[in-house]
């Protein structure tokens, strides 16, 4: 049911990137890029309002690379 409502929002909103993935403590489910957190809560908003469906969003997760001043990068 999430997947039909996703498809049918991603084909007015192609912006939006899409990947299957698959969580060790969630199960399988779908990462999402947005442009923005307004962009974000207005697909929710929509999954949820105009396709009924019952959606959990977790906090992203970056990697970040640094380099400390004086150091030689490896």
């Amino acid at each position: 049911m999430v997947a039909t409502a996703m498809a049918k929002l991603l084909l007015n909103d192609s912006i939006v990137e899409t990947e299957k993935i698959v969580s060790s403590s969630l199960g399988p489910g779908w990462q999402l890029g947005f442009l923005g957190s307004l962009h974000l809560d207005v697909f929710r908003q929509r999954l949820e309002q105009e396709h009924d469906a019952k959606i959990i969003i977790t906090s992203p997760n970056v990697a970040y690379q640094y380099q400390l001043k004086g150091e030689d990068p490896d």
